[in-house]
């Protein structure tokens, strides 16, 4: 790690305290990715609004990926 910083001191010190920090193992590609997006990007409620038109939502059928139906 030292010989790709060089001389710089500064940048050894700040790439040795992100080693540090990552070798907790909290860090965001150690959590669970689903719970992640899920608390990151939380879904609407699907059922928020029920009428569209003369159309009426009754219940939900699925969801996932980036939609829900």
């Amino acid at each position: 790690m030292r010989s790709n910083c060089g001389t710089d001191e500064q940048l050894a010190s700040e790439v040795l305290a992100m080693l540090q920090h990552d070798s907790r193992g909290n860090g965001l590609l150690d959590q669970n990715l689903a719970e992640t997006a899920q608390k990151t990007f939380p879904a609407p409620d699907p059922l928020v609004r029920t009428d569209f038109g003369p159309y009426k939502i009754i219940r939900l059928l699925v969801e996932g990926g980036m939609g829900v139906v």
